[in-house]
C-alpha cells in the first residue's frame, strides 16, 4: 500500500494498478493462481518488484519475475523500506532499475522503463539574498 501512497502523492501522474489480489481463484490450486498472476502482469506496462517479498516468498517472486520477462514487461526493484540492506543479486540482475522510496525517483523510473520517456525535471530552490 505504501507504494501507492507514494505514487498518488505526485501531481499529474496517473496510473492504473493492474494487481488485484481479490481476483485470485479460491480453487484450482497453484496453477490457477499462477494463471491469474500471468493475466494481471500482461495488463501492465511495468512491474514494481518489492525486494522485501523476496525474503518472504522467493518462489512467488521468482515466478512473477519470470512471467514479467516472458511478457517483455519492464522490472523496477524497490529497496526495502526504511532499511539499508543489499538487494539480492538475482533481483538486481533482472531489473532494469533499482529505486529508493522516493516518489520522484519511482515515477521517473516508471516513465523511463515503461514508456522510454525522460522526465527531464528540475528542482527549483528559491531563497532570498540579503
Amino acid at each position: 500500500m505504501r507504494v501507492f501512497e507514494f505514487l498518488e502523492s505526485s501531481k499529474n501522474f496517473f496510473y492504473e494498478n493492474c494487481s488485484n489480489p481479490e481476483a485470485m481463484p479460491p480453487g484450482g490450486g497453484a496453477e490457477a493462481f499462477k494463471e491469474e498472476l500471468r493475466k494481471q502482469i500482461q495488463l501492465s506496462e511495468v512491474v514494481i518488484v518489492l525486494t522485501s517479498v523476496f525474503e518472504q516468498n522467493r518462489d512467488l517472486l521468482t515466478f512473477q519475475l519470470n512471467a514479467a520477462q516472458a511478457n517483455d514487461k519492464a522490472l523496477i526493484a524497490m529497496e526495502i523500506y526504511g532499511q539499508v540492506t543489499e538487494i539480492p543479486d538475482v533481483i538486481k540482475e533482472r531489473c532494469s532499475a533499482v529505486v529508493t522510496w522516493n516518489e520522484r525517483m519511482m515515477i521517473d523510473a516508471i516513465y523511463s522503463e515503461a514508456r522510454h520517456e525522460a522526465t527531464n525535471r528540475w528542482d527549483v530552490i528559491e531563497f532570498e539574498l540579503d
